[in-house]
């Protein structure tokens, strides 16, 4: 398989459009990602790099990256700059030579590359993984007074088989903001692949949906009306389009063929269970056992912080209790879980009083020498007792006390009851 790409920038234009100084800033941060050995792995001479060039020029580029290429190869073509609209509604994309009638502003069509001459070049392309990211400005567009149609068809004019297609936006009125020299788009995407942030399930590759649900997300933080695109056909939103440097952070990962990620994150309660497997992905024992703590809080109405009360143990639905367990088991290799404790549970005679529950935290070492452990005295590694996470006794209900941290009624006993029930 190759790896193909051409980036594009185009911050020099014409008067009658904007000038945009992040758009060449955008191209150089896109190199810089590719380039890398660790995470883009483009080869130098497979990158093209255009700025400022002529609709000439970037037409026949546009030609040479998606001719005589083979179905594997992966190609991938790159915009920052402005896009305009035509009184017909054609999308097209401006170069440095650019131009507008001078009577009525009509975009002069020979001056700018149609999107329809970049559709005609993939629909002819043998390869089956071609990418399109388009980071444009359509503050220069040509609008038809006759119409109020503010937003581009951009599937319809770039879309078909084998490819994908990100766009900042679809909305003619989104302006081309920099968020310090970058746009804000392209800002979030580099920043995005560099910090590994993007990688939502923590495999060690950013794929094209994980990439664009990250991007958007940022984005909308700092631009809630604008709302980025993303257009795939078939599987091409899995397309694995960078790797992770995992010389930068102390993270394990876990292939995405990992049963774990075969996981149905089932819930009756509209409770996002991402963040907790990808967590558990990485052995994160900790931080997952703080966001079992949320979710479960979340499955039972309860507000972050609040206790959990038997009828709130009562109201989890057993959907959502088996998500958790599933989650826990198979990521530990079925040393940690829910199941785990409620065996330990029966074993101890079923009861729901504070002596069974003292045993508990004995046998799963919540409890030692009479003392209760706060959450960070806890063992959050696989040496700790079969069964010892997640422990949502001491991290919900840890009260100051003699009674050992567990409130009024033996929390745990409760949970594995209900946890039976659910079976």
């Amino acid at each position: 398989m190759k790896k193909k790409a051409l980036l594009v920038g185009v911050s020099k234009y014409h008067p009658e459009f904007e000038f945009l100084p992040s758009a060449v800033k955008d191209v150089k941060a896109i190199e810089k990602i590719l380039r890398n050995s660790f995470i883009g792995q483009f080869a130098e001479d497979d990158i093209t790099i255009l700025t400022d060039e002529s609709e000439q020029k970037i037409q026949a580029e546009i030609y040479e990256l998606f001719v005589n290429r083979n179905q594997d190869d992966l190609l991938l073509l790159y915009f920052s700059g402005h896009a305009l609209i035509n009184s017909k509604g054609n999308l097209f994309f401006a170069a440095t030579d650019t131009k507008k009638y001078e009577y009525g502003g009509e975009l002069i069509e020979s001056t700018a590359i149609p999107a329809s001459f970049i559709r005609e070049k993939m629909d002819a392309s043998k390869s089956e993984k071609k990418i399109v990211i388009l980071d444009c400005c359509f503050t220069g567009a040509f609008k038809n007074d006759n119409t109020t149609k503010n937003t581009v068809d951009i599937e319809a004019e770039l879309g078909g088989e084998g490819r994908a297609i990100f766009a900042s936006s679809s909305t003619i009125d989104y302006p081309f903001k920099e968020d310090k020299e970058l746009s804000i788009y392209t800002s979030h995407l580099v920043e995005g692949i560099e910090s590994g942030a993007a990688d939502l399930n923590q495999d060690g590759w950013i794929n094209l949906e994980e990439l664009h649900n990250y991007v958007t997300s940022e984005v909308k933080k700092n631009i809630p009306n604008m709302t980025p695109q993303f257009y795939a056909i078939q599987d091409s939103h899995v397309i694995e389009l960078v790797k992770i440097d995992t010389r930068l952070f102390g993270k394990k990962y876990i292939s995405r063929t990992s049963p774990l990620f075969k996981i149905v994150l089932r819930t009756e309660q509209e409770v996002d269970y991402t963040k907790l497997r990808n967590l558990l992905a990485t052995q994160n024992w900790k931080e997952a056992d703080l966001e079992t703590c949320k979710v479960i809080l979340q499955a039972a109405g309860k507000k972050e912080n609040e206790l959990l009360l038997e009828e709130d143990i009562n109201k989890i639905s057993s959907l959502d209790w088996r998500t958790v367990n599933s989650l826990w088991l198979v990521s530990s290799d079925g040393h940690f879980g829910l199941s785990i404790q409620k065996d330990i549970w029966k074993e101890l005679g079923r009861k729901l009083d504070y002596e069974t529950e003292c045993e508990l935290g004995n046998r799963l070492e919540w409890r030692i020498n009479k003392t209760w452990l706060i959450h960070s005295q806890l063992s959050f590694n696989l040496k700790a007792a079969k069964g010892h996470l997640p422990c949502l006794g001491v991290s919900l209900v840890r009260l100051p006390g003699d009674i050992g941290g567990y409130g009024r009624f033996p929390i745990s006993s409760y949970i594995a009851k209900r946890f039976a029930q659910c079976e």
